[in-house]
């Protein structure tokens, strides 16, 4: 039986268009808009939000898909996140008053990386998403900025 912690993830579920914007970083020397779509549905009798993501922009198609519970032992959300760049990373992280804050680390071209994703500003028909960066230590930066509204 799911644990009453997914409930909350509840908000995320259904199809929506997704706006971002790219500040200048690894992947966009330049920064930049796209646009894509999104549909997250439960899966696994209820136990995993999975999310399947498609978009154009800057630096041209991308596809990723994603899945998140809670993690009764840990007490902690999870998080993995595949997409077409090759990327594979793993998160944790809870809810911080409004906002769910998770974290990672991982490694790519032998540097450290530490990672962390931000749902903020979650209303019925629409939430933000941000990605921030940080390599072998240095301060975080934001390299990425989604608004996902709700598909009618």
């Amino acid at each position: 039986m799911p644990v009453a912690e997914l409930k909350k993830l509840d908000v995320f579920v259904g199809k929506w268009r997704t706006s971002e914007t790219m500040n200048p970083g690894e992947f966009a020397p330049a920064g930049g808009k796209g646009e894509g779509t999104a549909e997250l549905t439960w899966r696994l009798e209820g136990r995993f939000l999975h999310s399947a993501y498609a978009s154009r922009g800057t630096t041209g198609a991308f596809e990723g898909t994603a899945l998140m519970t809670y993690d009764t032992d840990k007490k902690a959300y999870r998080s993995w996140w595949f997409d077409s760049r090759g990327t594979g990373e793993e998160y944790r992280g809870n809810w911080d008053g409004e906002k769910l804050v998770m974290e990672g680390v991982s490694k790519a071209r032998g540097a450290g990386i530490r990672s962390r994703i931000l749902y903020s500003d979650i209303k019925p028909d629409s939430y933000r998403f941000s990605y921030e960066k940080s390599k072998s230590g240095a301060p975080l930066e934001r390299e990425l900025e989604i608004v996902y509204t709700r598909a009618k």
